[in-house]
């Protein structure tokens, strides 16, 4: 695999898509373990879930508030309502299609658990990397498909919330980051 094509990878998935991708390509055989079949939803279907559902940096601001809040206010802020706007957001149905394809094919890949997690570029700052900032889900599949990809459709919801957790405000703000 390339330098340019890598980097390229990285620029639109983030480094533990890109870095996940080149430890199943190029190392696993070689090394005698599997990795786990592994899937990357685009930046671009974040954005547009951000767009579509109006949710902006400026209105979960509103949400918290003055800035006057402690931790302890924010992350109740967080968890009642600002989780609660993702999960009353809707993907479009061109989304709908494309995570219902990663669903399938991460279902039938054997695997019976799968983690949810966010990598972006902003993650993979050598200035200022947000190791532990974001959440991570756990989707353990069941018997019922629908109900499986309902959840999946959710904990993605939650792994993109945790991008205006107190955590991650806290850490933007102490580093300067707009």
């Amino acid at each position: 695999m390339s330098e340019r094509f890598k980097d390229a990878f990285r620029r639109q998935y983030g480094g533990k898509a890109a870095g996940t991708m080149e430890l199943g390509q190029e190392y696993a055989e070689k090394l005698g373990f599997k990795v786990p079949e592994y899937k990357t939803i685009e930046t671009e279907i974040f954005r547009s879930f951000l767009k579509n559902n109006s949710i902006t940096r400026e209105m979960i601001n509103g949400v918290y508030g003055d800035g006057q809040k402690s931790y302890d206010e924010e992350e109740q802020i967080y968890k009642s309502k600002v989780k609660n706007l993702f999960l009353q957001g809707r993907f479009t149905e061109e989304q709908e299609k494309e995570l219902r394809k990663i669903f399938d094919a991460m279902r039938e890949s054997g695997f019976p658990v799968i983690t949810i997690r966010s990598s972006s570029i902003l993650e993979d700052s050598e200035e200022n990397q947000f190791k532990g900032i974001y959440e991570s889900e756990f989707l353990c599949f069941s018997g019922d498909a629908e109900e499986n990809f309902r959840l999946f459709k959710e904990k993605i919801k939650m792994v993109y919330a945790t991008i205006f957790s107190p955590e991650a405000r806290m850490y933007l703000k102490e580093n300067n980051i707009p």
